[in-house]
């Protein structure tokens, strides 16, 4: 099992034909990857994001009060989250909020057109593909756990509803192309959505 490689996919044709439950066990070529949502390949450099420079609001979750959502399995996510970012702190304490240029200028755009009452709240930005990996791993044995009855490939296809597989696909968060946030309401003190 030491030599073990994954066959590499080189054409977007062939990947079709793959279903997706079964695509973390092939490698994409890069110039396919390039190709792909045309936010991979982006030489553009991540920068740090404080509330100070901004009109919206930064606030990690993982330095702060966790998100409350109504859906269990997301909360269980979100909370996954904030324990890996912490343990990847631990190891790389420079780590900061980052987020590219021009996802910080689009969200400066949309905070400027809200109603005065409301802020963005930004939770997380750039994520680093070994927190990518934890969470999905993590969340696989917990769907593995809950559904038992499931297959494997339902498992995983159902995994790929809360987080993306860094080995098929590099995830948006991985190239600080997303962000997740919160609006907020000023009035009442309360988050109404998230994001």
């Amino acid at each position: 099992m030491s030599d073990f490689k994954k066959p590499i996919i080189t054409k977007l044709t062939e990947l079709n034909k793959i279903p997706i439950a079964e695509r973390s066990k092939y490698y994409l070529a890069d110039d396919l990857v390039a190709t792909v949502g045309g936010f991979i390949r982006n030489d553009e450099p991540l920068i740090p994001v404080l509330s100070e420079n901004h009109s919206f609001w930064v606030a990690p979750f993982w330095q702060d009060e966790p998100v409350v959502t109504p859906d269990p399995e997301l909360q269980q996510l979100l909370d996954k989250e904030g324990d890996y970012f912490r343990k990847y702190i631990q190891q790389h304490p420079d780590f900061s909020f980052l987020l590219r240029a021009t996802v910080v200028a689009k969200l400066e755009q949309i905070q400027s057109q809200l109603p005065s009452h409301l802020r963005l709240v930004l939770k997380a930005g750039y994520r680093p593909l070994e927190v990518q990996k934890w969470l999905f791993e993590d969340n696989l044995q917990y769907l593995r756990q809950k559904f038992p009855h499931y297959t494997e490939a339902e498992i995983y296809h159902l995994n790929l509803e809360f987080v993306a597989d860094p080995e098929n696909f590099i995830p948006p968060h991985a190239t600080g192309g997303a962000v997740d946030l919160l609006l907020w309401d000023t009035r009442t003190a309360k988050a109404f959505r998230y994001g």
